[in-house]
């Protein structure tokens, strides 16, 4: 169904091909096997929608990009404690830097697109090893990885501040080959205290689980979140041991970081291993535990709902993408289905082969299926 075309509405079809190209980029890089001693560490490619966003519509448009992208990526994926605190401490600081860094140097051309990708690649990556540090971690062993992930930043950093020259080109010069008009969606009406009370309170569990240190109050509380969960669950039992084996990958690194970098007393017969480490690998993993649970009680009490709320009071002069995040939400399932279903094992292999290449041009496919996608069901 065409709509009237309006300046505002060209706008939010804009920026919704923009949301879903990201979180379909976020989507894809949750299947790149993660290194268990680095599980944060990935290529990132999402921060050159984020360049181009600053670029085109502005610092605190960016921002509220940033909050849509890790909001729809949470929908869909699950809220937890963990993820909503490293995407949004490195999603904001870094998207915040490279606003700085462009509003001082870049729009009087000392400092380019690449120079903002590497910092902000940086600061995201440095950003989510103190919060790594603080709420996972508190062993100083883990800074050690701060060499690798400087490298990690120039590298990433670089390929994507490369890249958003060219794709904000393409996109430009794509968006003119398609006369798509959209209907901006309503914003939702002011939710009741009761649908607001229940997700904050859930929140503010979470955080203060944080400075919870007794292995017995720990244990209730993964204790009484799962009971929780399986009385929400449709099947329940069926997915007790989600927690395990959709985050597997940070209870191998919790393991790793107390377990063998952890100074006390040794245990007899087992090298490297004392039993401060131990304890403390325990109060980790129930820790852990229970934000997970927690991430599936916020999703089923629909707390996207409340964020969506408060974004829109934070953000009032800022509608067009609000609206866009609205869309993007609802489609971004169809689009990722189509994305995994099509995405070539020749992109795969160009990437490898030429990796700067390789990337554009997946980058280029993902828009193609999503503008497509948007265009079959405008």
């Amino acid at each position: 169904m065409l709509f009237h075309n309006t300046l505002e509405s060209r706008e939010t079809l804009i920026k919704t091909t923009w949301i879903l190209l990201a979180v379909a980029i976020n989507a894809m890089e949750f299947f790149i096997p993660r290194i268990p001693f680095f599980p944060w560490l990935k290529p990132g490619l999402a921060n050159c929608i984020t360049i181009i966003w600053i670029v085109e519509f502005g610092v605190v448009d960016a921002i509220l990009f940033t909050l849509l992208r890790i909001w729809i990526t949470g929908f869909y994926f699950g809220f937890s404690f963990l993820t909503i605190s490293l995407s949004l401490s490195g999603g904001l600081c870094s998207t915040a830097i490279m606003g700085l860094l462009w509003l001082t140097l870049g729009k009087r051309g000392i400092s380019g697109a690449i120079g903002t990708g590497i910092v902000g690649a940086l600061v995201h990556n440095i950003t989510q090893i103190a919060v790594i540090y603080f709420l996972f971690a508190k062993n100083t062993h883990i800074f050690y990885q701060v060499p690798l992930m400087i490298f990690a930043s120039v590298v990433f950093g670089g390929i994507t501040g490369a890249i958003a020259p060219a794709l904000l080109n393409f996109l430009i010069n794509a968006q003119k080959r398609f006369d798509i008009e959209l209907a901006n969606p309503s914003l939702p009406q002011n939710i009741t205290m009761k649908e607001t009370v229940l997700p904050i309170v859930l929140l503010a569990a979470s955080c203060a689980i944080v400075f919870v240190n007794s292995m017995a109050a720990l244990a209730l509380c993964a204790i009484a979140s799962t009971v929780f969960v399986q009385a929400l669950s449709p099947a329940p039992l069926k997915g007790i041991m989600r927690p395990l084996t959709r985050f597997w990958i940070m209870f191998v690194f919790i393991a790793l970081v107390y377990l063998f970098l952890s100074y006390g007393t040794k245990i007899e017969g087992l090298p490297f291993l004392t039993y401060e480490g131990v304890r403390l690998t325990v109060m980790q993993w129930l820790r852990l535990w229970t934000w997970l649970e927690l991430s599936f009680i916020l999703t089923h009490f629909k707390f996207h709902n409340v964020v969506l709320h408060i974004l829109k009071k934070a953000f009032p002069n800022h509608k067009s993408a609000l609206y866009a995040g609205i869309l993007s939400l609802e489609y971004f399932p169809a689009a990722l289905s189509a994305i995994q279903r099509k995405f070539s094992w020749y992109i795969a292999i160009r990437i490898l082969r030429h990796p700067f290449v390789g990337m554009r041009n997946g980058l280029e496919y993902l828009y193609r299926e999503v503008i497509g996608l948007i265009a079959k069901t405008s």
